[in-house]
């Protein structure tokens, strides 16, 4: 007798079998290919499509997108905020940044840029912020404030802590004059540091005004009641403020 390795109606049956499964195959073939078209377009939403900047002047979109290594294939799932903000914060001009990620698929900047209310003249010039920071070297062509002179350029070397406590009270009496005392801070030329006789403020006109190393305010009391009593201070001269009891006017 001749046997075969499989009978017809075993043979039959697995036929029937494998018809059985063919919609279930399908179906499981289906479900793979959705679910790796969902995945990749759900990739594709969650790349970054949308950079909102503001608060920039001096910082163009370009630097800043740049600085932060944000690109439109960037996904918004890889992104730090901390980690831009800081990256950011190392550019001269930007003085905060403020990043927000929003998902899907859209990045917000706000930055606040530095704001320079004096020049330190050292050797070269320097900005100044409003808290007594040196953050850049300043631009030949945006050189319109007061300067901070008569630090020794070696000061920032040997004395450093000295150096920026000079910058800090030069700040402060350029604070205490900008009134309209002297005219507003437009006429203030210049914030003078002299390690014997200390401050003085140089106006546009010419007129030198002497502190000496006493607290600006109570000095500025003298001078209002000078003015008072007909002190013009339109016109060139040396205000020396620095004695104890007496001011001294000397027509320049």
């Amino acid at each position: 007798m001749i046997h075969l390795p499989v009978s017809p109606h075993r043979h039959s049956r697995m036929g029937l079998t494998l018809r059985s499964r063919w919609p279930l195959l399908l179906a499981m073939i289906g479900l793979v290919a959705v679910t790796l078209s969902w995945k990749m377009r759900a990739n594709e939403i969650l790349k970054v499509q949308d950079i909102v900047i503001e608060g920039n002047h001096r910082v163009s979109d370009t630097a800043v997108k740049h600085l932060s290594d944000i690109y439109k294939d960037t996904y918004t799932w890889m992104l730090s905020a901390k980690h831009i903000e800081r990256k950011l914060e190392k550019h001269p001009w930007i003085r905060d940044a403020d990043v927000e990620i929003s998902f899907p698929n859209q990045v917000s900047i706000k930055l606040e840029e530095q704001r320079p209310v004096l020049v330190l003249a050292s050797e070269s010039f320097w900005y100044i912020n409003d808290s007594g920071v040196v953050f850049r070297k300043a631009s030949p062509d945006d050189m319109d404030y007061p300067a901070i002179t008569g630090i020794a350029p070696s000061y920032f070397q040997d004395h450093p802590l000295i150096a920026q406590r000079i910058i800090q009270d030069g700040l402060a009496l350029y604070e205490t004059v900008d009134i309209p005392l002297m005219g507003g801070k437009e006429n203030i030329s210049e914030i003078h540091f002299d390690r014997t006789d200390g401050y003085s403020v140089l106006l546009r006109n010419g007129t030198e005004i002497i502190f000496g190393f006493y607290p600006p305010d109570g000095r500025m009391q003298r001078l209002r009641t000078m003015v008072a009593k007909g002190l013009m201070l339109t016109l060139p001269q040396r205000i020396e403020l620095d004695a104890e009891k007496i001011a001294l006017v000397t027509p320049l």
